[in-house]
């Protein structure tokens, strides 16, 4: 029955995403609450970590950022302070929670049945009520833009194909079809690229002599010619790398990477940073109010070298543990693949599915390691 009821919660975390990712908004604590109560059973439950450094990296990470919010004057402190304790618990529980190889393989099947059901969701809006979407001509999961969206699916995708894998269910791989389609429809140059490496990654691993090139040839001749048949949404020419002039098309990002940078630079708070949610208003004052499009600039722009440092040290564990895992396993290492490359190019790391998957590779991980060293 518990593992039912775990599953349910799973479901309704990635179902519903734009409740899961905005419980913290204006007036909407309500499902955040819900959250914080229904997690703490697994602090309360007795079990122990395997290696009590899978939870201390990001918790350090996020203490740090719930002190400067603290300590700052941000007219939304009561938010952010809820929100950050919220992904701070979060962190905790499912340390906990991915404790043993049963409860990830719920959370597997309970993330993929939602990635499921948003691949439909996408399919259908597209096509059937393209009033709902975002920005227009772009697919997206409902309450989530279509990058984002394109990476959730792509996490998705992997997590199938371990499924598949394992089972060799046929339902499953016949579903991959949809999610494939879902994240080209997000005109996601960030998803279709994952989406691209994944594919090439998963066939160069498990497929062997002819049979490998065979299937990348056919993959990306078949990838090549799905995209140069769709229907392009007029307000950006479809997926466009590069400009009329020939250079890589990052739609005004490398100009917003180099403003920021230079603010910071030029500013006297390298050590601690502007505080959190700055980013966007510092900007404006220099050049026009976006996002980083990057984590690792938003993080030391907020959180200055302290906070840049803290991030780092814990991706760098996780890629040490990684390292010595990778004969027996290559899932988290195409995770993390996934992860690292959509923190290029977005800024979401104060969404509650980072920190999830942050926590669930540094626990697969530590899971793997302790099983091959008895």
């Amino acid at each position: 029955m518990r593992k039912i009821f775990n599953l349910l919660f799973l479901l309704f975390i990635f179902i519903i995403p734009q409740i899961s990712l905005e419980y913290w908004g204006n007036a909407k604590y309500g499902f955040g609450i819900i959250l914080i109560i229904y997690i703490l059973h697994f602090v309360v439950s007795k079990k122990h970590l395997i290696n009590g450094k899978t939870i201390l990296y990001p918790s350090l990470f996020l203490i740090y950022a719930l002190f400067t919010i603290i300590l700052s004057e941000n007219n939304d402190k009561g938010i952010w302070i809820f929100r950050l304790l919220t992904l701070l618990l979060v962190t905790v529980s499912f340390s906990f929670y991915f404790n043993n190889y049963s409860n990830l393989y719920t959370f597997f099947k309970g993330y993929y049945l939602g990635v499921i059901f948003a691949a439909f969701q996408i399919i259908y809006v597209f096509f059937f009520a393209p009033q709902s979407l975002i920005v227009e001509g772009r697919a997206n999961i409902l309450g989530i833009d279509s990058n984002e969206s394109s990476i959730l699916l792509s996490v998705g995708f992997v997590i199938g194909l371990y499924l598949y894998n394992l089972t060799k269910k046929k339902f499953i791989l016949f579903s991959q079809l949809f999610v494939i389609y879902a994240i080209i429809l997000t005109f996601s140059r960030t998803g279709v690229i994952s989406l691209l490496f994944i594919i090439l990654f998963y066939a160069w691993f498990k497929l062997k002599g002819i049979k490998k090139y065979a299937a990348i040839s056919f993959l990306i001749i078949g990838f090549l010619f799905i995209l140069s048949n769709l229907e392009k949404p007029a307000h950006n020419g479809g997926l466009q790398f590069l400009t009329p002039t020939g250079k890589l098309d990052l739609s005004g990002r490398d100009l917003i990477w180099s403003t920021g940078f230079e603010i910071f630079k030029e500013s006297d708070k390298k050590i601690f940073g502007f505080g959190i949610d700055t980013f966007s208003t510092e900007l404006d004052k220099k050049l026009f109010g976006a996002n980083a499009h990057n984590v690792f600039l938003k993080i030391l722009f907020e959180l200055g070298i302290v906070g840049i440092s803290l991030f780092l040290l814990m991706l760098v564990h996780l890629l040490v543990n990684m390292r010595r895992i990778i004969k027996h396993s290559k899932t988290p290492i195409l995770l993390f693949c996934v992860l690292l490359f959509s923190f290029f190019t977005l800024s979401w790391i104060y969404t509650l599915h980072i920190w999830i998957f942050l926590v669930l590779l540094q626990r697969y991980t530590a899971l793997l390691r302790f099983q091959n060293q008895h």
